[in-house]
C-alpha cells in the first residue's frame, strides 16, 4: 500500500500518543523510527518491510533497535486501521536477541573435510553425506529423508521436505554430487532412502551425527562437528560471497527471515578463516 501522505499521517499520530499519555521520549523515538522508514520506502507491505530490515541490518543496526522499530511501526499500524487503512497482512515478530553466534567450521578443520580419504565403502558414504549437508545447506532431516528419486542427477539438484511441509528446491555442487553417484554406485541404491547404513537400512538421525563425530576425532578436527555446523558453514559462506538475505532464506528454507538474520552478525574473520580452504581447493562448488 503506497502511503504519499506519510508525513501528515506521522504527525497524527503523534499527536495521538501525546493525547494518550506517552512521554516526549517515547513519542520522539517512535517519530524518528518511523520517519526514517518512510525515507527508505513509502510503500507498506511485507516485502518493503523485510527490505528494510535487511538495509538496517547491513548497517550493523543491532537486533534490539530492529525490534524497537518493529514496535514503533506495529502501534503506528494499528494507528492507521482505526483509521480505515486497509493494510496487507504482514510478518511483523521482533529479532531474537542474546542469541548464540552460529558456529561454522574453521579452516583447519575445512581443509581435513576436503581431503577425507575414499578408500572403502564406509568411507565414500561418509564422505558423501557431509560433502552433500555442507554443499547444499539441508537441515539433517531433511537430508535423511530424501530417496534417491528425489534427486535430478541430470540437473543437480533435488526437491527437499523442509518444516511445516514445504518443498523446495536444493542445488547440488558439482563435486558433492560427483561423489554423492560414486556412493550410490558403491551402496548398490537401486531406490528408497538416499543415504544408509553399512547393513542398507535407512540411515537414522543418530548414526548421522555418529558419522560426523567419528570423522572429528578421527581426522583430529578441533573442533566437534554437528549437521547445524555444516549448515551454518554454507550461510556464511553464500553470504561472504556477495548473496543477500531473501537468496539465503530461500535455500535454508527459512519460514522468516528473521531466522536468516542471525548470519550478519558471525565475525568477518571468522567467515573468512572457516571457507579459506573451501575456496582454495574446490572454488564456489563447495
Amino acid at each position: 500500500m503506497q502511503l504519499e501522505n506519510w508525513e501528515e499521517l506521522l504527525d497524527d499520530f503523534c499527536n495521538s500518543m501525546m493525547s494518550a499519555g506517552f512521554s516526549e521520549h517515547t513519542i520522539k523515538s517512535y517519530y524518528t523510527d518511523l520517519k526514517q522508514f518512510f525515507t527508505f520506502t513509502t510503500i507498506i507491505d511485507q516485502d518493503n518491510v523485510d527490505n528494510y530490515l535487511m538495509h538496517m541490518s547491513s548497517k550493523g543496526i543491532s537486533p534490539t533497535s530492529l525490534n524497537r522499530f518493529l514496535s514503533s511501526f506495529r502501534k503506528f499500524c494499528t494507528f492507521l486501521e482505526k483509521n480505515g487503512y486497509r493494510l496487507p497482512i504482514m510478518e511483523l515478530s521482533g529479532f531474537k536477541t542474546g542469541f548464540k553466534v552460529p558456529e561454522v567450521i574453521l579452516k583447519q578443520d575445512a581443509d581435513v573435510l576436503l581431503t577425507l580419504p575414499e578408500d572403502n565403502a564406509s568411507q565414500i558414504r561418509d564422505k558423501a553425506l557431509i560433502w552433500f549437508l555442507l554443499g547444499t545447506g539441508t537441515r539433517i532431516s531433511e537430508a535423511l529423508s530424501l530417496t534417491i528419486e528425489d534427486i535430478d542427477f541430470a540437473n543437480g539438484s533435488c526437491q527437499v521436505l523442509g518444516k511445516g511441509n514445504k518443498k523446495r528446491t536444493v542445488y547440488i555442487p558439482s563435486k558433492a554430487l560427483k561423489l554423492l553417484t560414486r556412493y550410490i554406485k558403491e551402496f548398490n541404491i537401486k531406490e528408497g532412502p538416499l543415504f544408509v547404513n553399512l547393513k542398507g537400512g535407512p540411515l537414522t538421525d543418530r548414526g548421522a551425527r555418529y558419522i560426523l563425530q567419528k570423522t572429528s576425532v578421527r581426522y583430529g578436527l578441533r573442533e566437534l562437528l554437528h549437521p547445524h555446523m555444516l549448515r551454518h558453514t554454507f550461510a556464511t559462506h553464500l553470504l561472504e560471497e556477495g548473496a543477500n538475505l531473501r537468496e539465503i532464506q530461500e535455500l535454508l528454507g527459512h519460514s522468516s527471515l528473521r531466522s536468516t538474520q542471525i548470519y550478519t552478525h558471525v565475525s568477518p574473520a571468522m567467515v573468512k578463516e572457516a571457507i579459506e580452504a573451501m575456496r582454495k581447493e574446490a572454488g564456489k562448488s563447495i
